[in-house]
Parts: C-alpha cells; sequence; structure tokens
C-alpha cells in the first residue's frame, strides 16, 4: 500500500467510530535526562534497543475494514485489519499499549510520572529503569545480564534490532565511561549547519558590540 493510499484512508477515519484515542506517551526530556543522571550516578551499563516496523505489532480493538489496490484482488474485497498500519490515527496509541502490556508482563511498572518510563527493583541489581521513545529504547541496570535478558525477552515477543550500549539517543551522542556519562550534541549541531548552509562560515567577536548590549 503506497504512501498515498495509507493517508486517503487515514482520512476517511472517523472519530468515535473508527478510532477514539489517538495521543500516546513518549519518554519526557526530563525523564530522559533523570535516566541518564542516575545512569551516571549508579553506574549503570546502559544498552540500546530499536523496534522494527513497531506499529504493525500493535493489535486494533477497533473494527477496521480496508480495501487493497486495485491491481491485488480487482478492488473488489473488503479485509478487516487486525493490526496497526501506518497512517492510522490510532497507530501509536495501539503501538504504545502494545509495548506496556509486553512490559507489565515481565514484571516492569509504568511510572505515574511518564507512562513512556518502566522501572522495578531487584534484590541483585536494585532499580532498574527504561526509557522508551516510540520504538527507540534505553536499558539501563548495574547487572549486564539483566539488561541482556530484557533484550533477550523483547525479542522472543516482537522483531529487535539490538543497538549494544547506547551511543546516540534523541539528537545526543552518549558515551559511557567508567567514572561518568559524557553527552554531546556534535552530530546534530552539523546537520543543522549543513540545513542551513552555513558549514563554512566562522564566528567574529567584537568586543565593542558585545559591550554596547551590555549596557542596553
Amino acid at each position: 500500500m503506497s504512501m498515498l493510499q495509507r493517508q486517503r484512508q487515514r482520512q476517511r477515519q472517523r472519530q468515535r467510530q473508527d478510532f477514539d484515542d489517538t495521543w500516546a506517551p513518549v519518554s519526557k526530556l526530563e525523564s530522559v535526562r533523570s535516566f541518564l543522571a542516575t545512569a551516571a550516578t549508579r553506574n549503570w551499563t546502559v544498552h540500546q534497543v530499536d523496534v522494527k516496523i513497531a506499529f504493525l505489532n500493535a493489535e486494533l480493538t477497533e473494527e477496521i475494514y480496508i480495501r487493497l489496490p486495485e491491481e491485488v484482488d480487482g478492488g473488489t474485497q473488503v479485509y478487516r485489519l487486525r493490526k496497526a498500519l501506518y497512517g492510522l490515527k490510532q497507530a501509536s496509541r495501539a503501538w504504545y499499549e502494545k509495548l506496556k502490556d509486553m512490559m507489565t508482563s515481565l514484571g516492569w511498572t509504568a511510572s505515574n510520572a511518564d507512562p513512556a518510563f518502566f522501572w522495578r527493583e531487584t534484590a541483585a541489581s536494585g532499580y532498574e529503569g527504561v526509557c522508551c521513545h516510540v520504538d527507540d529504547m534505553l536499558i539501563g541496570s548495574t547487572v549486564l545480564a539483566n539488561v541482556i535478558e530484557l533484550k533477550q525477552q523483547l525479542g522472543s515477543m516482537v522483531e529487535i534490532k539490538d543497538l549494544g550500549v547506547a551511543s546516540y539517543y534523541l539528537a545526543m551522542e552518549v558515551q559511557q565511561r567508567s567514572d561518568k556519562l559524557l553527552l554531546t550534541q556534535q552530530k546534530y549541531i552539523s546537520e543543522i549547519l549543513e540545513r542551513f548552509q552555513i558549514t563554512r562560515s566562522s564566528s567574529r567577536v567584537y568586543p565593542e558590540l558585545l559591550e554596547a548590549m551590555i549596557e542596553d
């Protein structure tokens, strides 16, 4: 199904009949900062996982019917959609519900302050956390075996891409060291400079202008 066809299908959806909730939580910036700060202070090992074609794993609770392109079946058949498609208004919400069900079934709890942040406590490792931004997940624990186990459990439920030790998340480079966690945005800044075609520009400091600005 083409992007245009999915967009047309989405535009035909009627609220209360074809969908209810469309809002889906993602980790708040404050939660990401808190997660990374906790990782640094507790010396967590932080790994990253990407869920492939995440929305297609989500079951639909509403009755949605679609037609396939005419070249597939002549346009004469109607099919009930059992799982979400990219372009459905409720697709992101359905995926979050799927993610929440998976995490809670594995013993994790969604935070009341941020539903896209999951946590648990174990005797061996103490507090552990998982930060989720749609299909991009950070997993942190003092026990590497627990991180690996969670990745294996998730991989048995949905198809994932194991990115190993986290190195790039939400436009931030993440460098994990023995005594600290370093965050930079060099790649993001470079992309902005290239977008506005100012990669070859150079900055200049003018003391006179700076002094005038301070006085104002």
